[in-house]
């Protein structure tokens, strides 16, 4: 963590400069309890930033479908990320 944080820089005082590093990985863990569908789909409404209603164009399935799909994942990334 020194050495890494010799390289980037030191922060402002009180400031931490890895707490982005920390968050980033509690996500990815989090992304882990989803199928690969609720990860597309995710990965498509938060990433790609499309609404449900392109994301259902896009993966060829039907608008309650991939509503469902989306509304299941943010459910199970709460539970994960509560925990």
């Amino acid at each position: 963590e020194g050495r890494a944080s010799e390289r980037v820089g030191v922060g402002p005082e009180g400031v931490d400069v890895f707490g982005g590093v920390e968050a980033r990985d509690e996500i990815g863990r989090a992304l882990q309890v989803l199928s690969g569908e609720e990860r597309e789909a995710i990965s498509l409404r938060f990433g790609a930033e499309l609404t449900v209603p392109e994301i259902a164009v896009v993966v060829g399935e039907p608008l309650t479908t991939v509503e469902g799909r989306v509304y299941r994942a943010l459910r199970k990334l709460r539970e994960a990320l509560a925990s």
